[in-house]
């Protein structure tokens, strides 16, 4: 058993996954099922406070720079 409000934690090493809010079961089930939509509000709520890691960011951030000219005020000083 493993407790914790990080699901990407829990995405990453549970095969089974129980929600809970106030004491009470909302949602259970095998990963896959618990992690596809439609979800509890509550487990949407914990999964829109996972961070998705973009491995392409820093592609993506010069594309739009070269694109559109522009660079961040915080590297211009």
């Amino acid at each position: 058993m493993f407790i914790t409000h990080d699901l990407a934690t829990v995405k990453a090493i549970a095969d089974v996954v129980v929600v809970m809010l106030r004491g009470e079961v909302v949602e259970q089930g095998e990963k896959d099922e618990i992690f596809t939509p439609p979800h509890h509000e509550y487990t949407d709520l914990l999964l829109s406070s996972v961070p998705e890691m973009d491995p392409d960011w820093l592609e993506t951030l010069l594309a739009e720079r070269a694109r559109t000219g522009k660079v961040s005020s915080f590297i211009d000083g």
